[in-house]
């Protein structure tokens, strides 16, 4: 039965069916974890479960405008124990693309200081200009919210805007860290430091700049690495660390949706000089850019011994239809370990993908198993 079908039985019933065990309430309340006005209604009809539902309507919080801010601000400094209550939240989502002002901003300062269970924290800010930009807090101030927040157990941590020293030090110490994101605007180097030896021993995925990633990577077990924006002499740095992961590193991303990010033919060769043993790599280039061939690119994807899934931008094909079952076949001859291709057309203003999967049909051999491997395109999805 669906949770949501049941918990709307419950409410036009305005009580609990006497043939409901206790234990279907506590699933129905994970099901509707993060969700307030439901779980608050919920308790509302049965009295039994407002305890249970006490430290789930905080579990996960979404701040995106000033309202939301000053509401929580407000029910956790009208609790009995400010603490106790900021205690509860363990996801935090904060997207400010709104006229956030220095009031408000003050709040939502002294509001992060309660929150000491955090495990997951996305923080997003516009860096659209504001017409009255003496009502804003300045861009150099937004980290007081992480020197406040006295939380030690991220285990996720997003940060899209200016990145600063109080940043990387709320950063250090967060021993759990698994998951970095950090985007910063163009490479700074002279902003960019190495963490200190011995810091983030379990982190595994990072996304950011080329340079700034090579100096989060080194004696870390990257598994996973997203780089947003890139150079020549960054990326072959980044590559030489992550060659000494301890994790080791079996996913690179470089997506393509950026133009300082992407990976032409000469790049992957490069990649499968380092990384030989990477499982998923992207976005690569189809067609090299004097030849408009994808010939080099099959040459240089021959160097991979594991590789599993590849996603390819159809450079020089503006919607991505000329790419067709023979270009899979071909690309699967250069790497015999592929198993799934995702085709990205160029045109940012296409939002489809086309996905093509190996598929392997054995083939009676007897005392050895043959297998036939077939390609085909399944279905076209939203790109990521």
């Amino acid at each position: 039965m669906r949770y949501t079908t049941l918990y709307s039985a419950i409410l036009r019933s305005q009580k609990p069916p006497p043939d409901l065990p206790y234990d279907v309430y506590t699933v129905i309340l994970d099901h509707l974890r993060g969700n307030r006005k439901a779980l608050h209604a919920l308790t509302l009809v049965n009295r039994a479960m407002h305890a249970e539902a006490q430290p789930r309507l905080y579990d996960s919080i979404d701040l995106d405008s000033s309202r939301k801010i000053l509401a929580l601000s407000k029910a956790v400094t009208e609790a009995a124990n400010p603490l106790k209550v900021g205690g509860r939240v363990r996801t935090l989502n904060l997207s400010i693309d709104f006229d956030l002002k220095k009031d408000t901003f003050t709040r939502l300062v002294a509001l992060m200081a309660t929150f000491d269970g955090l495990t997951e924290l996305r923080v997003k800010w516009s860096h659209v200009p504001q017409i009255n930009t003496s009502m804003q807090p300045d861009p150099r101030d937004r980290a007081d919210m992480l020197v406040c927040c006295p939380t030690a157990s991220l285990k996720v941590f997003e940060w899209a805007t200016m990145y600063t020293s109080e940043v990387m030090e709320f950063i250090t110490r967060q021993f759990l860290l698994e998951e970095l994101y950090v985007a910063d605007g163009p490479m700074v180097s002279s902003r960019h430091k190495e963490f200190p030896p011995g810091s983030l021993p379990l982190l595994s995925h990072v996304v950011g700049d080329a340079r700034w990633l090579a100096l989060v990577a080194v004696g870390r077990p990257i598994t996973s690495a997203t780089v947003t924006r890139t150079s020549m002499t960054a990326t072959m740095e980044l590559m030489r660390v992550l060659s000494f992961s301890r994790g080791p590193c079996k996913r690179l991303s470089f997506p393509g949706q950026s133009a300082l990010s992407g990976l032409y033919a000469g790049d992957v060769a490069d990649v499968a000089q380092w990384l030989p043993g990477l499982q998923e790599l992207g976005d690569c280039y189809l067609n090299d850019p004097f030849t408009m061939s994808p010939d080099v690119l099959v040459m240089s994807l021959a160097s991979f011994t594991e590789l599993q899934v590849l996603r390819v931008i159809t450079n020089g094909d503006w919607n991505g239809h000329n790419f067709t079952l023979e270009h899979a076949r071909r690309i699967h001859g250069s790497v015999p370990s592929l198993r799934k291709l995702t085709v990205i057309p160029q045109s940012m203003s296409l939002k489809e993908t086309r996905v093509f999967m190996r598929q392997d049909k054995e083939i009676l051999g007897g005392r050895v198993k043959l297998f036939e491997y077939a390609w085909k395109e399944i279905r076209k999805a939203l790109s990521e």
